[in-house]
C-alpha cells in the first residue's frame, strides 16, 4: 500500500477587523503546502 502524503493543515478564524491580514496568512501558508480552513467570520 501507497501511503499519502502529510499535508499540515492550519484551522484559521477571524473577525471583520482581521480579514485583511487573514486573507494575506491563508495565501501565504497556501503558497508553503499548508491545507487551509477558514472558520469565519460568519454572516449571520
Amino acid at each position: 500500500m501507497t501511503e499519502l502524503p502529510v499535508i499540515p493543515r492550519v484551522h484559521m478564524a477571524t473577525d471583520h477587523a482581521g480579514m485583511e491580514l487573514s486573507a494575506h496568512l491563508v495565501g501565504h501558508l497556501m503558497a508553503k503546502g499548508y491545507g487551509m480552513v477558514d472558520h469565519g467570520p460568519a454572516v449571520l
